[in-house]
């Protein structure tokens, strides 16, 4: 049976004061560099929209209870013994409050061991048309949709709070991942606030959405650290999965978010984050090769051939025909299958160049771009 646990409340060391500094220049400021450093005044806006957006407390005790009413819900209409972990970036430190809620049901078979059954994509259908007959008859809300992707989820709107939640099924590979970020996320100040403002900008431009065909912002989140990894010198995060594989093995079933106090890693680099968000930009769109596939788990760029193949319901490989590729770090399947069209990446693509072209030009509007 795996646990995650937190016993200081995770989120909590998250919120960060806001100061005059970080606020000095916020959304809708059009930056002009005569009179400041462009890297400065950079910094000072991304920390303070990163103030603005992060998750509060609040939210995040929200969405604790409602992970404990589902969870009595369900474990009293369901016939198997079940666990309900909140997962993502409710949990990671990358969320912000207008973050969805997401969820992973567990579901034991009669040994208290996770149910295999659940490995099949149609037996996880059925199970989430089940649990949306439960919301349902229980006015949790009044319009649940089963969305059968890749990784099926059950999509709704909860009616008290309005949050947008998301539940999938037995996919324990979201529990040990929202682990690993959470670990990132703690590595170093500048890591949580350079990833959400990459999503916050992603969402801006249309290209954080699996839905339509783009990046996930898990994906961004892989990207950022590959990038804090591998390609800023010195490095801004270690590779955890390589220089503490103890933590990360699948025999490790408690999992816990305090567990990143247990690395011994201080970084030397002293970059600002206005450079850290410019640099992101200009190595993905002038010297990332994109033939390759990025990997967290090993701080470098594979072959795609070594990423688990994805297939549709149709038997089609999803590798062989995406854009993008980024290894999972756990079951190292693609986590941007979702790309795979042309016209999208070359969207993507032409984003990330226009962003850094703009901000290099001196012509910052940030209404225009997060």
């Amino acid at each position: 049976m795996l646990e995650m646990r937190s016993h200081t409340g995770a989120g909590q060391a998250l919120i960060g004061k806001r100061t005059g500094d970080d606020l000095a220049l916020t959304k809708g400021s059009h930056i002009s560099y005569g009179q400041y450093g462009r890297q400065q005044l950079l910094t000072s806006t991304l920390f303070g929209i990163y103030r603005q957006q992060i998750q509060t407390q609040q939210i995040y005790e929200k969405k604790l209870a409602l992970r404990q009413r589902f969870y009595t819900l369900l474990s009293s209409q369901m016939k198997e013994k079940i666990d309900l972990y909140l997962i993502g970036s409710s949990l990671t430190g990358f969320g912000c409050n207008s973050s969805d809620t997401d969820f992973c049901l567990i579901i034991y078979d009669s040994e208290d061991n996770i149910d295999k059954r659940y490995d099949n994509k149609h037996t996880v259908l059925s199970k989430l048309e089940e649990l949306k007959q439960i919301l349902q008859s229980n006015s949790v809300s009044d319009n649940p949709q089963v969305i059968p992707a890749l990784v099926p989820i059950l999509k709704f709107i909860e009616s008290s709070t309005g949050i947008e939640v998301n539940i999938n099924v037995n996919r324990i590979v979201t529990i040990r991942n929202t682990h690993l970020m959470h670990m990132y996320c703690q590595m170093d100040s500048r890591v949580a606030p350079l990833i959400l403002t990459l999503k916050l900008w992603a969402r801006k431009n249309g290209i954080n959405s699996a839905f339509n065909k783009s990046l996930t912002s898990y994906s961004i989140a892989l990207m950022a650290i590959y990038y804090l990894q591998n390609v800023c010198n010195p490095p801004v995060v270690p590779c955890l999965q390589k220089e503490y594989p103890e933590l990360f093995v699948e025999e490790v079933t408690r999992l816990r978010l305090e567990d990143y106090k247990k690395v011994r890693f201080r970084t030397k680099n002293s970059q600002k984050l206005g450079q850290l968000f410019t640099e992101f930009l200009e190595y993905f769109c002038l010297n990332f090769d994109f033939v390759k596939a990025i990997s967290v788990r090993t701080s470098a760029l594979i072959s795609r051939s070594e990423l688990v193949p994805q297939y549709d319901l149709n038997g089609k490989v999803w590798q062989s025909w995406c854009h993008i590729c980024i290894e999972e770090p756990f079951d190292r399947t693609n986590t941007s299958h979702a790309v795979h069209e042309c016209r999208m990446f070359r969207h993507i693509y032409d984003s990330l160049k226009e962003t850094y072209l703009r901000i290099k030009t001196q012509n910052l509007n940030f209404d225009r771009f997060i």
